[in-house]
């Protein structure tokens, strides 16, 4: 689980949700995650992910954003590169309004393959050169055999 300031993991195996993400001047884009701080090798591991954004802050994207999130033992500096597991991959829905606040959720699944420590490595970036809007690497999610 994510939250904007002060983030705080808490239960095993258990989906908690996350706190009300209000972007601002200090984070003009914030990406709130809700996932297991543990997981089962092989099983499915849901996520979601709110993005919200300040007035104006996207308007500046020349192609359809998407929140791409996986989970891998190391985080790459970029989806495409980042070797591990994918959890989402899609375009978001709706697209950013010019000049107005934002705000969309995805959700997506994927199952771990490797035991041990894990991270989450998020990025909202522009479909086509890839550009990145936000990113976050500070979760982590404990995959156990059984």
């Amino acid at each position: 689980m994510r939250r904007p300031v002060g983030a705080v993991l808490v239960g095993l195996a258990v989906l908690v949700p996350a706190a009300v993400a209000v972007a601002d001047s200090f984070n003009p884009v914030v990406l709130t995650t809700t996932i297991a701080s543990r997981a089962r090798l092989h099983k499915s591991l849901p996520i979601k992910v709110t993005v919200t954004a300040d007035p104006g802050v996207l308007d500046t994207r020349t192609a359809p954003l998407r929140i791409e999130v996986k989970l891998a033992s190391e985080c790459g500096g970029v989806f495409q590169y980042t070797p591990g597991v994918t959890l989402l991959n899609k375009q978001l829905n709706p697209q950013p309004a010019t000049g107005r606040a934002y705000s969309a959720t995805a959700r997506g699944s994927g199952k771990p393959n490797q035991i041990g420590e894990q991270t989450v490595c998020e990025w909202l970036a522009e479909e086509g050169d890839g550009r990145v809007f936000a990113s976050d690497q500070s979760i982590q999610v404990d995959v156990k055999r059984k």
